[in-house]
């Protein structure tokens, strides 16, 4: 085991805590699978890693491009909407990253999934008007 262990390294690297969820799909972790690597969400916008010595630069080559990606193609937008919504239920149906503001939610998603939750949210708005 210390054999084992002493192969292995940890470090972290910057994500924005707005895309973790983009980046670490389960596509993507069993690809990091593939190089013996385990990551995790870190703490203050970071990316925990632990992958073996052998591996480190091409995964963190791989990580960092992965990092950039999701970067460029997801979009935050805010919506403004009453504060009686289910964030959690609402981040998961449009698998968005959702941040409750003080009279609108701040979306991060794709383009599509944006617009998505912004139609949902104005119907539901009118909706609520309507009763």
């Amino acid at each position: 085991l210390s054999t084992l262990l002493s192969t292995l390294t940890h470090f972290t690297l910057p994500c924005p805590s707005h895309i973790v969820q983009f980046v670490m799909t389960p596509r993507f972790l069993e690809g990091a699978a593939n190089y013996d690597a385990r990551v995790t969400p870190g703490d203050d916008g970071c990316l925990e890693v632990i992958v073996s010595e052998e591996y480190r630069n091409v995964f963190t080559s791989l990580l960092i491009a992965r990092v950039q990606a999701v970067e460029e193609t997801v979009v935050t937008q805010d919506i403004p909407c009453s504060q009686d919504v289910n964030w959690d239920g609402l981040s998961k149906q449009f698998d968005a990253h959702v941040t409750i503001k003080e009279n609108s939610i701040s979306v991060t998603a794709s383009p599509d999934k944006v617009k998505e939750v912004g139609f949902f949210l104005k119907q539901r708005e009118k909706h609520i008007r309507l009763l």
